[in-house]
């Protein structure tokens, strides 16, 4: 997971690691959760995704037809999350000493999407999310 957001460090460039939050799973794997992604999904400012189309990244689609850009093969740049503003997720997001200049999303974010793409394959990960929550309050 280190070198995956090592390499997204990197590929981003230090002047764009303050409009790029660490979202999807890898805020749960950083939380302790265990949870290891199998990919690094990052929320950018919309600004910077029209950046990175410009310079060249073909928009692509997921399954349920959201658009995002491929950074590398295994890192993923998403203009938009369901459930969640980039705003809101922006005005929360860490600075993790492990994710090498970029800042990571709430849990309580990373919940709400999980929630809204109202998958199965989330439910899990929402109850961890409500179970480490819990025992911080």
């Amino acid at each position: 997971m280190e070198s995956l957001l090592q390499r997204a460090a990197d590929l981003l460039g230090r002047e764009q690691l303050g409009r790029a939050i660490v979202f999807g799973s890898t805020p749960m794997s950083l939380a302790g959760l265990p949870r290891e992604p199998r990919d690094l999904d990052l929320f950018v400012a919309s600004d910077l995704y029209r950046t990175l189309m410009d310079e060249g990244l073909e928009e692509r689609r997921d399954a349920q037809g959201h658009p995002f850009l491929a950074l590398a093969p295994d890192i993923e740049v998403w203009a938009s999350f369901p459930g969640v503003r980039w705003d809101e997720v922006a005005a929360r997001a860490r600075l993790d000493p492990r994710a090498r200049g970029l800042r990571v999303a709430d849990l309580s974010h990373v919940r709400a999407y999980k929630i809204a793409l109202g998958r199965s394959r989330d439910q899990a990960d929402v109850r961890a999310i409500d179970a480490l929550l819990s025992a911080v309050d």
